[in-house]
């Protein structure tokens, strides 16, 4: 069975939050269709994306 990446926070409002990537494609930024929204005006609408490829 394949576990799949969990992304946890370490500092800040989110602290001790958790996430797994279920995607190929996880967006981190203040957009709406992110899967982390961080509604911080130095953030970009789509600040990182994390990639999940051939289970890498």
């Amino acid at each position: 069975m394949d576990e799949k990446p969990v992304l946890v926070a370490r500092e800040g409002q989110l602290v001790g939050q958790r996430w797994t990537i279920e995607n190929d494609e996880f967006v981190i930024g203040r957009g709406s269709d992110c899967q982390i929204i961080l509604p911080e005006r130095q953030v970009s609408r789509h600040h990182v994306k994390i990639l999940h490829e051939d289970g890498r």
